[in-house]
């Protein structure tokens, strides 16, 4: 098994691209610049239209906020 856990670091005003950023909807979003990333993570939402892993060109970026909590990864 491999774990990764990255803490919380000391935050920036605005991180630089790419980052994690998360919506007011719940979604968590890997940016590589502004308005294109990937479907990380749906939250709560219902099964919508975009599926896990689908990379978009048009995200409204005022629904979105820098990522800024834990990440663990784990390969089981």
């Amino acid at each position: 098994m491999i774990k990764v856990t990255v803490g919380e670091q000391k935050t920036q005003s605005e991180k630089p691209f790419p980052k994690l950023m998360k919506s007011i909807y719940g979604f968590t979003v890997l940016f590589n610049n502004e308005k294109c990333g990937t479907l990380l993570d749906r939250g709560e939402c219902e099964k919508g239209s975009m599926e896990i892993g689908e990379y978009k060109e048009t995200w409204k970026m005022d629904l979105f906020t820098d990522y800024n909590e834990l990440i663990t990864l784990q390969n089981a």
